[in-house]
């Protein structure tokens, strides 16, 4: 799992020239005094990048305006009550934003745990010789793109995609319960499908719980960008559409 995947960092390193240096431990010692600084920056720019780290970064910004805009709108025209519901309403939008977006991790990576344990299960099961039919399909048709690729632009239609996303999952969960053991009766006898469906059956639990937290992350993912609709645009740019 990407624990700590970087979203929004900023590296900035400026070109280095050293002249008149003489020894490979001089010129270590200088390189080192020269870009020192500029790692400190780069260390900034990583931590802010870092998805644990990233959204205390934006509400603190946003904590600091809710003490600086009352003091710039008192200098500017006395009017401090107004820079106090300024500071608040983008901080409560900010706090509001990024407990969606966490949440939708959260059930993004549950997905990817249960989907973890779907494959394996589904590798051991054709490697007994059964026939996955639209099952191997599906595992290939989700594995080719990213969880945050398609996002939903709004809750109706984030709603939308959990609906298809359960009915998805509960269809494969039926054709490995039902259709699969049957294929295997009808081809190998009674011993074979009973076998089956004794294997199927934590495949079958977890195809609906998949969808299910796949349901969760895009109504979520749907809120969010209803909230800020910069993210969604971010998020195309960045994650492969199918």
């Amino acid at each position: 799992l990407n624990l700590f995947p970087l979203e929004g960092a900023v590296f900035d390193l400026h070109a280095l020239e050293l002249r008149s240096i003489y020894g490979w431990s001089a010129l270590v010692d200088r390189a080192i005094d020269s870009w020192m600084p500029l790692m400190k920056e780069v260390g900034v720019g990583y931590m802010t990048g870092v998805q644990p780290i990233q959204p205390l970064v934006r509400l603190g910004g946003d904590v600091a305006n809710l003490v600086l805009l009352p003091l710039e709108h008192y200098r500017r025209d006395g009017r401090v009550l107004r820079g106090l519901h300024q500071g608040s309403s983008t901080l409560l939008h900010t706090m509001a934003t990024e407990a969606l977006s966490l949440g939708s991790r959260v059930a993004t990576g549950t997905q990817l745990i249960l989907e973890g344990a779907d494959s394996y299960l589904f590798a051991r099961s054709t490697a007994d010789g059964e026939d996955a039919g639209d099952t191997a399909h599906d595992h290939g048709e989700l594995a080719s793109s990213s969880k945050y690729a398609n996002q939903p632009q709004s809750t109706s239609e984030g709603l939308q995609q959990a609906y298809a996303s359960l009915s998805r999952e509960l269809r494969s969960a039926r054709h490995t319960i039902v259709a699969i053991p049957l294929e295997q009766y009808e081809q190998h006898g009674a011993t074979s499908g009973a076998l089956s469906v004794i294997r199927a059956v934590p495949v079958a639990i977890l195809k609906p719980i998949i969808g299910l937290t796949e349901g969760v992350s895009r109504t979520l993912l749907g809120a969010r960008n209803s909230l800020a609709p910069e993210r969604k645009a971010a998020a195309d740019l960045k994650y492969k559409s199918t």
